[in-house]
């Protein structure tokens, strides 16, 4: 906390920072702002942080037997430029000494490829194995990667649904062309007998053609497409004779490809206007050439190519009406990997109700489109110890070793603005415990295994009083603060204490920290009640039985599109060198995840029960779970008679009987303001503020709840809001930023 009397103003000194809030957001925009040399900029950068760790929603802490317990379950996807570039510096930074099981990016994570999208079929469910190749790269190292245009993109599109439908029109006897999906990203070579290229062979057309001769050729391609089906190749070949440069085509040029791409949509409805009758393979690929096709036609008839707002200009629509509305069938739109992709993996469902799905069209399109045609090395990432040891302790020592204070168990609770109403004049922040020394910085770390860790109860051997997680985490606590020290005051004061501010606090947490800014501010009320988010839930048990055991004969994956409550899951066996179970009695981990039925209008601080209610929800829908659905992905985890989930392969050092084994596992529901997840429903995304953008002076916001290109609940969000925020504030001083920000494929932010 700070002094009373320190300070005589900035206009005789260096400026000083406060970050409020140590999520990825904050914590990156306390690294942007700390780099080598930061003193002759800053006098100071503080982080406030409530509790004893950093990471908000990516927080993970340690507890019995070293088990990793997360908020959820987290993956990192291939397209992530900023986050692995950001996190690789700090590794590289820490050179962790060759004894540390984890020292550099490289080690951190390991591929994961294979996501199985669960389809029901029937009284049953059928796997969808789509399986993305890998390449020897990796997100964040060497040079990053050229930022293709939306036409480019557009035109790999095409080429897609032109070898999907290919393969579609395989005969019930035929071997299908590809193995589930299999997408080979834009670095790798034209053609594989394991996948699908994004740019097979395609039709000669000279880009030197006229408007006339362009009309001669659509009018003999829509011919041929009549009577050879060859619509899509026509598409492409129009395509790629207009100028690479999107800016130089006309709306004749859009028109007129449109034509060609309703035709080929036209086409495949007729050659199969009972899709769900082909073969399981065939129907798949006939669904995503639809998709494909749907998505082509939609940017044209939307102008988002010209538009200086992007795909942005998208979100008016859901994802899914979007493709109907244009000429995708509602079997397309709402297939498995749809509903995988676009609603389950970030949790799009309107007040978290999971027969709501819900995400703007172009927010889920932009994240589809890096997904599938951006990633380097792999789709996905899986980390190889939970995310507070692999992400936010080495962020949280290299914040240390540059001289970063970091002020551990401080929870904002209002920020104040001066009489114009132009800056914040003040921030209360109330200290939640003690130290016993309070000469010496809390020392928040823990090393199982010998690795930079997080406890998941604070460390109290270093504190006035015991305290637990529940206490110092939680929005509804009942702790009262410790009053300050002497010649401290609870309230930060602006031109003493602080000169810039940067708000990454989630935007659940306004109401209750923001009032005069909601009231006072142009925009923020229409953010707050604008921008969504809900409560999710989540559960981790331990196995004794190998997944082979189980009847899971695939390779390791995570699974999506299945049922409620728990529609997503993960293998994370992984993980299992990294915890401290008896040797080889722990043969499995799974984690399962969900959005969860959040109630509408704002909670008081008087509600204290929520937090015992909702994770005794969470508790209780897993129980059922475990015993009413876990059939379809572990077949060999139940009983026949009587049929019974076999609670005995949970490990239970107790040896407890039962279903009374659950006791021994994690659960957990996000329930906190500040840990809700953050939605990207159609309509919303013109009120997200840039991180530039507070209508505040000294204020910049930070936070995958802001307008940062992305605009979706991910860290490469938070990281790219934080890297904003940081070079916000640099320049409001004339420093120029150190970072070249990895843009997103449509938008180019000024600091980018």
């Amino acid at each position: 906390m700070p002094e009373a009397d320190a300070g005589s103003g900035p206009g005789s000194r260096l400026p000083r920072v406060a970050v409020l809030g140590g999520g990825a957001a904050g914590c990156t925009a306390a690294l942007e702002l700390a780099q080598p040399g930061w003193q002759q900029r800053y006098e100071s950068i503080t982080l406030y942080q409530y509790g004893a760790r950093l990471g908000g929603k990516g927080a993970s802490g340690r507890g019995q037997n070293d088990r990793i317990e997360e908020h959820g379950l987290h993956i990192w996807l291939g397209f992530y430029e900023n986050s692995f570039r950001l996190l690789g510096e700090c590794y590289d930074e820490l050179q962790r000494a060759a004894d540390v099981p984890i020292r550099t990016l490289e080690e951190a994570f390991e591929r994961a490829s294979l996501f199985i999208v669960q389809e029901p079929r029937g009284d049953g469910w059928l796997p969808w194995f789509a399986n993305f190749p890998d390449t020897d790269d990796m997100p964040g190292r060497g040079d990053p990667p050229t930022m293709p245009s939306m036409f480019e993109l557009l035109i790999r599109g095409l080429h897609l649904a032109s070898t999907f439908v290919t393969s579609s029109r395989s005969g019930p006897d035929a071997q299908p062309v590809v193995e589930g999906l299999r997408l080979i990203p834009a670095s790798a070579p034209t053609s594989s007998d394991r996948g699908i290229s994004l740019h097979p062979p395609t039709i000669p057309f000279s880009r030197r053609v006229t408007t006339a001769v362009q009309e001669m050729y659509v009018q003999l391609w829509s011919l041929v497409s009549e009577a050879k089906h060859t619509a899509i190749a026509a598409s492409i070949a129009f395509a790629e004779a207009l100028p690479s440069d999107h800016h130089e085509h006309t709306d004749e040029h859009h028109a007129m490809l449109r034509s060609l791409v309703e035709r080929a949509i036209g086409w495949l409805h007729h050659e199969h206007d009972h899709p769900d009758e082909l073969p399981d393979d065939a129907r798949r690929e006939w669904y995503l050439a639809d998709i494909l096709l749907a998505t082509v036609r939609g940017l044209l008839h939307d102008g988002a190519l010209h538009d200086e707002r992007g795909l942005d200009i998208l979100d008016q629509w859901d994802f899914s009406e979007w493709l109907v509305l244009h000429g995708a069938t509602p079997e397309s739109a709402a297939c498995g990997l749809v509903t995988t992709l676009m609603y389950d993996l970030p949790f799009s469902y309107r007040d978290g109700d999971p027969s709501t799905p819900s995400i703007g069209a172009g927010t889920a399109l932009r994240g589809a489109l890096h997904t599938l045609f951006l990633y380097r090395g792999a789709v996905a990432w899986k980390m190889r110890a939970g995310m507070g040891d692999v992400v936010f302790a080495p962020m949280y020592e290299v914040l240390r070793q540059r001289g970063v204070k970091v002020e551990f168990f401080h929870r904002v609770e209002e920020l104040n603005l001066d009489e114009s109403g132009h800056r914040i004049a003040s921030i209360r922040v109330d200290r939640q415990v003690a130290l016993k020394d309070p000469s010496v910085p809390y020392d928040p770390l823990v090393y199982p295994h010998g690795l930079p860790s997080w406890p998941s109860e604070p460390n109290c051997e270093q504190l006035a009083r015991p305290v637990t997680t529940k206490e110092v985490e939680s929005f509804w606590s009942t702790l009262e603060p410790v009053e300050p020290l002497p010649g401290q005051s609870p309230l930060l004061r602006d031109g003493v204490d602080f000169d810039e501010v940067v708000l990454a606090i989630p935007v659940g947490a306004h109401p209750y920290i923001c009032g005069e800014l909601i009231e006072r501010v142009a925009g923020w009320r229409d953010m707050v009640e604008r921008v969504a988010s809900i409560y999710t839930q989540a559960f981790q048990v331990w196995l004794t039985e190998e997944m082979d055991d189980l009847g899971c004969t695939w390779p390791q994956a995570t699974t999506g599109g299945y049922l409620e409550p728990f529609d997503t899951y993960a293998d994370m066996r992984q993980l299992i060198p990294r915890e401290s179970f008896p040797d080889g009695v722990v043969k499995s981990v799974a984690y399962f995840c969900n959005a969860m039925p959040t109630p509408k209008g704002l909670p008081s601080r008087d509600e204290r029960s929520i937090p015992l209610e909702y994770a005794d929800q969470a508790h209780d829908s897993a129980v059922q779970f475990l015993r009413d659905h876990i059939t379809p992905l572990w077949p060999r985890a139940v009983r026949r008679y009587p049929t019974e989930f076999r609670w005995d392969i949970l490990y239970d050092a107790d040896e407890r009987d039962g279903v009374g084994r659950f006791e021994a596992q994690f659960w957990r529901a996000n329930v906190d303001p500040s840990e809700r997840y953050v939605l990207a429903l159609p309509e919303t995304v013109q009120y997200r503020m840039t991180s530039d953008g507070s209508g505040v002076d000294n204020l910049v916001l930070a936070g995958d709840w802001t307008r940062n290109g992305l605009n979706s609940g991910c860290v490469e969000s938070a990281v790219t809001s934080g890297m904003l925020a940081a070079a916000a504030v640099n320049a409001r001083y004339g420093y120029t930023h150190h970072r070249t920000i990895h843009p997103v494929v449509d938008q180019r932010r000024k600091h980018a």
